[in-house]
């Protein structure tokens, strides 16, 4: 009788354990449509001042956001399905028409970018995945206080 008490119970937790268990999905940490600013939530398009590509997710885990606007600083970790030459190629196209004036570039497997504004410095590094023909696009935002053409 004892046992089959002891069965009861652990069928009823069992049970109870199973109605209970949150049916949300796991937290990848990145998203395509928003992140969280100083407490907030924004969309990806609220860096005012950096392109979002497309099919490009932002690495929440990884970012680090000081502020907000066209005065944000900190590193974005920014997923993309493009590959590295295309994700260059969208980010040397596209910064200059957010304000940005391009200042140096490498270009190869790893690749980097460095831009100015009047009051800060923007350096994107774009890695590959040998496996999916990703890339992942590292873009640090920080002050300066050089005028470009200087």
């Amino acid at each position: 009788m004892l046992s089959l008490k002891h069965l009861s119970l652990c069928a009823a937790f069992a049970l109870i354990a199973g109605c209970s268990q949150n049916s949300a999905p796991a937290d990848s940490g990145t998203t395509d449509a928003t992140t969280t600013v100083n407490g907030e939530t924004v969309p990806l398009t609220a860096f005012e001042d950096i392109p979002a590509a497309q099919n490009t997710s932002l690495n929440v885990n990884d970012s680090l956001i000081i502020s907000q606007g066209e005065d944000w600083l900190g590193r974005l970790v920014l997923s993309s399905k493009m590959n590295n030459a295309d994700a260059f190629t969208y980010y040397r196209e596209n910064m200059p028409k957010m304000g940005w004036q391009q200042v140096a570039q490498v270009q190869g497997k790893n690749a980097v970018m460095t831009f100015i504004k009047p009051k800060r410095v923007a350096t994107l590094q774009f890695e590959a995945s040998s496996l999916t023909g990703s890339s992942t696009i590292r873009i640090t935002v920080s002050p300066h206080n050089l005028s470009p053409g200087q």
